[in-house]
């Protein structure tokens, strides 16, 4: 049998239009329909089931139908299915390996999908439970949720890892067909997180590691007038590792991504942390060193804030690199006693380390490229969009495996790839075949009831299960006493 073929029911429902409203009505049909939804699931899987017990190959013996219980974007579902022995003495369920699922798994892959993705641009996991309740008509638990991200982040960074671990073959080429591009931009930063177990005494945190690669800046609007821009090209990398880690794999995605070693000029953009520094000498050779103004002035802001004449002096000299000055300047408040002597020691420090990158970026504009060219800074942004407003709110801790499960959601996410690695790249691939889906509607229906002169009689499937006891549920086992169903003639059902 090539086709499983599902016809869907005679059924009319009748509501007392009394003390009802659209919300209500609304609410009712959602239900039902999820309700219905699931029982066609059941009833197509099992069917399948017996197709396949008739058409099994020999030496399987039927040891009799087994329950299996799994999460769809339906709801809850638990369905019958046969467990075969085979001659060597190996189980084998026909059906859940003809359907690819595994042995223990309890959520379907689109169910998984949409967690995965309420659970990162939500506030938090109660909050990603909440949604599923809205969305799905039921939802599991928050920790449920919590530790489906931790699995699937896991295979992510697998995937990723063994990617990175290819790239390094001598054999295999990356980033060739890249366009050989006048400048590719790199901007890295990290910021800290709590977490939740303390592996060493006194450590408070750890560091979410961020890199942004694009190619330059585009109108935000193709065909807008405003002036509003946004990175060309833009590719997220993060992690929770050590710098030296972070920038390898960073380097090897930029050069896959943007063609790194065939761009003319490479900027890289940082705070100022001296790991950024050393990494752009170890991966990065011969790149343009640029210094975030975001975090300069806030170097200046912090230790000149009781005097914010001085602090604007200070910034126009540091901008126009008159070092000597502004060291000269600051020994003097020294001296004298003015501000914070630590916090201007520290500017003094950042101030020479930090001096070649000031102004690293006009380096492009001697080379005689200009179109193009403008500050960096947007890692800020990201920063904030990706780490500061999922995983640093007030009292927030996580462990390691929780946040960088997260994480890497969040990045394929932000990347444009989260439906390509539900679909295309994950172990378990989440396909969706519409070409081979034939849509029942009432014209082909009626047609082929009245060539077969099939007459179907059935009632509203029995509410009972694990969801018997949730308020939908007895609103529905309420309104049963409303509902009629009757065979109808054809004409009476579509008329």
């Amino acid at each position: 049998m090539k086709e499983i073929e599902i016809e869907f029911p005679n059924l009319r429902i009748s509501i007392a239009k009394e003390g009802m409203d659209f919300n209500s009505f609304e609410e009712i049909v959602f239900e039902t329909s999820m309700e219905l939804g699931r029982r066609v699931l059941i009833k197509a899987m099992e069917k399948m089931d017996d197709v396949l017990r008739e058409e099994r190959p020999d030496g399987l013996d039927n040891l009799g139908k087994r329950k299996k219980y799994i999460a769809t974007r339906l709801g809850d579902i638990r369905y019958l299915r046969r467990l075969y022995r085979d001659s060597e003495g190996g189980c084998h369920y026909l059906l859940d390996e003809r359907l690819r699922l595994k042995k223990n798994q309890r959520v379907s892959a689109s169910r998984g999908k949409i967690e995965s993705f309420l659970a990162f641009v939500g506030n938090s996991y109660r909050e990603a439970e909440r949604f599923c309740e809205m969305l799905l008509g039921g939802s599991r638990s928050f920790e449920a949720i919590r530790r489906k991200v931790i699995v699937e982040g896991g295979k992510i960074k697998n995937a990723e890892d063994a990617e990175l671990k290819m790239s390094k073959d001598p054999n295999v080429s990356i980033g060739q067909d890249a366009l050989r591009r006048d400048a590719v931009y790199v901007e890295v930063d990290g910021t800290g997180i709590g977490l939740r177990q303390k592996k060493k005494k006194g450590r408070k945190g750890s560091e979410i590691k961020l890199g942004i690669v694009h190619t330059g800046w585009e109108n935000r609007y193709k065909n807008g007038q405003g002036k509003a821009k946004r990175l060309k090209d833009k590719f997220v990398y993060g992690g929770i590792e050590n710098s030296e880690t972070f920038m390898e794999k960073l380097s090897i995605l930029a050069e896959k991504h943007s063609g790194l070693s065939r761009a003319k000029n490479v900027v890289v953009g940082g705070d100022g942390a001296r790991w950024i520094k050393e990494g752009i000498c170890s991966y990065f050779p011969g790149a343009i060193y640029q210094l975030c103004r975001f975090h300069l002035d806030r170097f200046i802001k912090t230790a000149l804030s009781y005097n914010r004449e001085l602090s604007r002096a200070v910034k126009s000299l540091v901008l126009k690199e008159r070092i000597d000055e502004v060291i000269n300047i600051l020994k003097r408040e020294i001296k004298d006693g003015n501000g914070d002597r630590e916090e201007l020691n520290k500017l003094g420090g950042y101030i020479i380390s930090n001096a070649d990158g000031i102004n690293g970026i006009e380096k492009l504009k001697e080379r005689g490229i200009r179109a193009a060219v403008r500050r960096t800074g947007a890692i800020e942004g990201n920063i904030d969009k990706v780490i500061a407003n999922r995983f640093k709110k007030r009292g927030r801790v996580w462990s390691i495996k929780g946040a960088e499960g997260l994480l890497k959601l969040g990045l394929k996410i932000l990347n444009g790839q989260w439906d390509s690695w539900w679909e295309e790249e994950r172990e378990e691939k989440f396909e969706i075949r519409k070409e081979e889906i034939k849509r029942l509607i009432p014209d082909n229906l009626m047609e082929k009831r009245r060539n077969k002169g099939m007459t179907i009689e059935v009632g509203l499937p029995a509410l009972y299960g694990p969801d018997q006891d949730r308020p939908w549920v007895r609103v529905l086992r309420e309104l049963t006493s409303r509902i009629g169903l009757t065979g109808q003639t054809d004409e009476e059902f579509w008329h």
